[in-house]
């Protein structure tokens, strides 16, 4: 309700699935996901696809190893479907790393509201 728009730029929306930098997400999370499922669920935006009503822009890279970008395409897809607006900027070999480029337009989207 009180966010205006959203720019995730080489993210990822299943914070559940995603098994990269596990410590520095514990220690943010007060926890393992183990341990704590349900906080990890609430972080994780490919859930709750209802609530980002918001203008949102999204860049994503095919070969990105860091942060895969399945669950930002699985949310891209059903936004789209639900008729938000948004805006999706996939480089299918680029790795984990946005353009100047894509990052303006990105951000240019989503202040446009």
């Amino acid at each position: 309700e009180k966010v205006d728009g959203v720019c995730s730029m080489n993210g990822t929306a299943n914070l559940l699935e995603y098994t990269n930098f596990q410590e520095a997400i514990e220690e943010s999370f007060g926890g393992r996901k183990a341990d704590l499922p349900l906080e990890y669920k609430n972080r994780s935006a490919e859930y709750w696809p209802a609530r980002l009503t918001m203008p949102l822009s999204f860049t994503t890279r095919g070969k990105d190893t860091s942060v895969p970008p399945d669950s930002v395409l699985r949310l891209v897809d059903i936004l789209t479907k639900l008729g938000r607006r948004v805006l999706h900027l996939h480089r299918e070999n680029g790795g984990h790393s946005t353009n100047n480029e894509d990052a303006t337009k990105a951000l240019e989207f989503v202040l446009e509201g």
